[in-house]
């Protein structure tokens, strides 16, 4: 009798620590809410006259790639161009959600959301419907616990149409404001998962 004693002691004492730590899901580390998703990095490409660009990156350097900044930028460039190609024909380009791993970058899942939108500033005509990609950069530790996109993509989108309107709606602030509802859509994920 004693030992079932002990046993229900240890089994609520373990029960407590383990809501101290945060949701647990077989097979995966614990994943505290807001605790890893600062760690996420956005980056945004657009395809220009010249070609697919880095429109905009709010990190220099990626937690556990050891490149330099300058091979780290170049990477990143030929990421955008590689991304861009993947998601789009011809000039027919596809919007919604898309989920990479990448080798360059293999220490990370991206979260790639596509949009196009009018960009009347354009002088090519073929590129008048303008076509751009918010990547979010996610550490594997982090992407262990999400799901797959396809159940989050839904969500992610409408976050992103929400927030940017016309090319114009991309600035510093709105960026931000943008990576803070993805990362908080992103933290609600985890909670569930």
């Amino acid at each position: 009798m004693s030992m079932s004693f002990m046993n229900l002691l240890w089994f609520k004492s373990s029960k407590k620590k383990a809501a101290e730590i945060g949701q647990y899901s077989l097979g995966r580390p614990f994943c505290k809410k807001g605790k890893l998703t600062k760690n996420i990095k956005i980056g945004i490409f657009h395809l220009t006259e010249q070609g697919p660009m880095v429109m905009y990156k709010d990190f220099e350097e990626l937690k556990g790639i050891t490149l330099t900044n300058v091979e780290l930028s170049k990477k990143i460039d030929t990421l955008a161009v590689n991304l861009i190609a993947a998601t789009a024909s011809g000039h027919a380009y596809v919007e919604g959600c898309f989920d990479f791993k990448l080798e360059t970058v293999n220490k990370y899942r991206l979260l790639v959301i596509a949009i196009s939108m009018p960009n009347f500033a354009s002088q090519d005509p073929r590129l008048k419907n303008g076509y751009y990609q918010i990547v979010l950069f996610i550490p594997k530790e982090i992407s262990m616990n999400l799901p797959s996109i396809s159940k989050m993509e839904d969500q992610l989108y409408l976050i992103v149409r929400k927030e940017i309107n016309e090319p114009s709606d991309f600035t510093n602030s709105k960026i931000q404001k943008l990576k803070n509802s993805l990362i908080t859509q992103l933290d609600s994920f985890l909670i569930k998962n």
